[in-house]
């Protein structure tokens, strides 16, 4: 059965942290490939297939230099081709914004696997906000 999940952070919500799950507050789901936990932002697949995989999320952060890295997890890891990075630069403190976003094709062999969406910011920043997020698990075979 294909399986279809999206979820979406509707207005802004705080950053997390480094290497925290982006949690997610609306999912719509088709079938049962994909057992969702959105407000801890882990998605676990439970049926092995192939698997299109996709998120784009637009951040804003105050930083007089800062690098964001967003990058989807399974299992704790990298996903490979997964990630998308911004360098906010600004001669004050004041906000910048960047759109994130990556597509990814993924065969899912040992399940249970947990898939999450996950940041890191390495410089000098007082604030960051994630204004939107949106995650979308297709299963294709």
């Amino acid at each position: 059965m294909t399986n279809n999940i999206f979820g979406v952070v509707r207005g802004s919500g705080v950053y997390p942290g480094n290497d925290i799950p982006i949690p997610f507050n609306t999912v719509t789901q088709v079938g049962d490939a994909v057992s969702p936990s959105p407000l801890t932002g882990t998605f676990t697949i439970t049926q092995q297939g192939v698997y299109l995989i996709g998120y784009s999320a637009s951040m804003s952060v105050a930083s007089t230099m800062a690098t964001v890295t967003l990058q989807l997890t399974l299992d704790g890891y990298p996903l490979g081709g997964s990630f998308s990075t911004n360098t906010f630069q600004a001669p004050d403190p004041s906000a910048s914004f960047a759109a994130f976003s990556s597509l990814r094709v993924v065969a899912v062999d040992d399940v249970p696997a947990d898939l999450q969406l996950t940041g890191d910011i390495v410089g000098s920043y007082t604030y960051a906000t994630v204004s939107s997020a949106s995650l979308v698990i297709i299963k294709l075979a």
